[in-house]
């Protein structure tokens, strides 16, 4: 049992469960599931719309774009917005926690203001992060089958 209430999605699984079968994708499938029995919000930013669309855009598959769009319907994802507040949140990250690059974080401030139970990512870099309980997704699986 995990106990969570509210999740924030890297782009990362999105990647997963979106895109090619990866090493990942049956976890982050599993972890759909779970998600979803249990009636979990599932929370991203704009951040991930921004990353996640580039690839679709730049090879021109609109229907990459079009089942993005759909999976964030169909699975009920918020989308946060980003602002000064959520900037500035970022920027005292990155100040705290050399290496981080900009665009994670602003995931990292987003999951914080969403006061998200997990932040579930692949990228180990951002699980030093103190103010935001990241997991990562072969970890989140895992919890799942205790």
């Amino acid at each position: 049992m995990t106990g969570f209430k509210r999740v924030f999605f890297d782009t990362a699984p999105f990647v997963y469960l979106l895109d090619v079968e990866t090493p990942y994708t049956k976890s982050m499938e599993a972890i759909m599931v779970y998600l979803n029995s249990r009636d979990i919000k599932l929370i991203t930013s704009v951040i991930t719309v921004a990353e996640y669309l580039v690839f679709p855009y730049r090879e021109n598959v609109p229907q990459k774009v079009q089942s993005f769009f759909s999976f964030i319907e169909d699975n009920d994802i918020d989308i946060m917005d980003a602002d000064m507040g959520l900037a500035e949140h970022s920027a005292k990250l990155r100040a705290q926690y050399h290496g981080f690059k900009g665009m994670d974080a602003l995931q990292l401030a987003a999951a914080h203001r969403a006061e998200c139970d997990a932040f579930l990512t692949n990228d180990k870099q951002l699980c030093q992060c103190r103010e935001v309980n990241c997991i990562l997704v072969d970890d989140f699986k895992k919890l799942l089958e205790v």
